[in-house]
């Protein structure tokens, strides 16, 4: 049955539409030309006239003829001052950097003022505004006025305040800063060894603290020989002693056998007649080894006999001392100082920032307001100095 119905279905003529036939696109494009290039005829122009209302223009401004459009017009309306040129538009090359973005003449550029009663026409009032604002410059000079501040201004010299570099005064720690300066004294000026643990969070001020009393007492400090290495800069913790070997003046300590370069530098720090060995090792914590062999060796190093080493170590770590090298509480002699740094409160860090601003000349570059939110802000999540410097930044 199924087969029967297809083959009837096939049979029957189908039923065709026919859809109208449209103007093709090129059909149409030479009908809109011949109507543009085509002159109008005198004879309707003359009988319709500008004035009736009952005259609808049509919406392209190209389709209207005579004064209605005025773009058929053949005098030139001089609506917009003329273009310069290159030249002068150009960048002189002798302009600093920061100066090259100007605005242009035409913001000083006013329109002359408008009659009272009377409102002229937009073809009347372009045709005015050149002759004025010609008259303007013959009269006075332009005045050019920057968009952005040039370098050297009161933004760029906080800018540059701003850092984290080492300054010249810290504060908020003066008491940390004297502890050191009377450590550093009584060890390496009075020669006697000893070792000094320096814990506080990141942004506390410990290295900067420690970097400037080195250099106030860089004088007293001479005639002992001052090491400072990074310890997360080491590939491993015993990569340490043949770096403090080549500090000490043992060439090819990292090509030689580490029990050689442990002894060599025991008999270096226990030598009566060597200079006193000033070793600081910032990120002391990346020193963790298995079974703490290396802190412990190291930590030992002072309580030998006539020893000539002073150790100072600095890591974020409170209870490194007690958590991971609890045998140096047994050892009296190995045990070193503690000092501890710390978080800034909101009043330090205000006063910080305060302190860096003064220098700059001119207007108030951050509101008293901004720099107290900015303080409370970092004071309650981490107390980093170095992280509110960057904000203000």
């Amino acid at each position: 049955m199924m087969r029967s119905t297809r083959s009837q279905s096939r049979g029957q003529s189908q039923n065709t539409i026919n859809f109208p036939k449209r103007k093709s696109i090129r059909i149409l494009h030479k009908e809109l030309e011949n109507e543009r290039t085509s002159e109008p005829d005198p004879t309707l122009l003359a009988v319709s006239p500008r004035s009736s209302s009952n005259q609808v223009l049509p919406l392209s401004p190209r389709k209207r003829l005579g004064d209605d459009n005025l773009c058929n017009i053949t005098q030139v309306v001089s609506c917009s001052p003329t273009k310069q040129s290159k030249k002068e538009n150009s960048f002189s090359p002798a302009t600093p950097k920061g100066q090259r973005l100007l605005f242009s003449e035409q913001s000083t550029t006013k329109f002359p003022a408008k009659s009272s009663g009377l409102v002229s026409s937009p073809l009347r009032r372009c045709q005015e505004t050149p002759q004025t604002s010609l008259q303007g410059r013959s009269k006075k000079e332009l005045v050019c006025t920057r968009l952005f501040k040039q370098e050297g201004t009161c933004y760029q010299q906080a800018k540059s305040l701003l850092n984290t570099a080492l300054p010249d005064q810290l504060h908020a720690r003066e008491k940390e800063t004297h502890f050191l300066h009377q450590f550093l004294k009584e060890h390496v000026c009075g020669e006697k060894s000893g070792s000094l643990y320096i814990s506080g969070a990141p942004g506390t001020g410990k290295t900067a603290c420690l970097g400037r009393a080195l250099l106030d007492l860089k004088g007293e400090l001479a005639g002992s020989k001052t090491i400072v290495l990074n310890c997360m800069a080491l590939r491993t913790p015993r990569a340490v002693f043949p770096a403090v070997a080549e500090q000490l003046g043992q060439a090819g300590a990292d090509r030689t056998a580490q029990s050689d370069v442990i002894r060599k530098l025991e008999k270096r720090l226990t030598a009566k007649s060597s200079p006193m060995v000033l070793v600081v090792l910032d990120e002391m914590d990346q020193l963790d080894s298995k079974g703490q062999d290396v802190l412990y060796m190291i930590f030992g190093w002072p309580s030998l006999p006539s020893s000539r080493l002073v150790l100072i170590g600095i890591a974020n770590a409170l209870d490194l001392t007690d958590r991971i090298l609890p045998r140096l509480q047994a050892r009296p002699k190995c045990r070193p100082q503690l000092l501890n740094f710390p978080p800034y409160s909101k009043d330090q860090l205000a006063s910080i920032l305060e302190e860096r601003l003064k220098p700059v000349s001119g207007e108030q570059v951050l509101d008293h307001t901004a720099i107290q939110f900015c303080a409370r802000k970092v004071s309650a999540v981490s107390g980093d100095a170095r992280k509110a410097l960057d904000i203000c930044r």
